[in-house]
């Protein structure tokens, strides 16, 4: 869903000036907007870093590692951090 809401705020939202666009009969704003970005570039540094880990034969700690580091992403966001 994530990257559904980003294209359609880019192409009909940003693209054509407008504050909120319409995606599968839900508004999408600004924040929305936002927010799907952030998950969708979390989903990637873990992605990434799971990748970096299986490079080096340690798929476990990875999961570990990203679960932490998802953990305290959450928190910082939750605080204004």
């Amino acid at each position: 869903m994530g990257t559904g809401v980003v294209k359609i705020f880019e192409e009909e939202g940003i693209a054509k000036g407008a504050a909120a666009v319409s995606y599968k009969g839900k508004m999408v704003d600004t924040p929305v907007y936002e927010n799907a970005r952030q998950i969708l570039a979390t989903m990637k540094e873990i992605s990434d870093m799971e990748a970096l880990s299986e490079e080096v034969g340690s798929p476990g700690a990875s999961r570990k590692r990203a679960g932490a580091w998802l953990r305290d992403r959450a928190c910082q966001g939750r605080h204004g951090a």
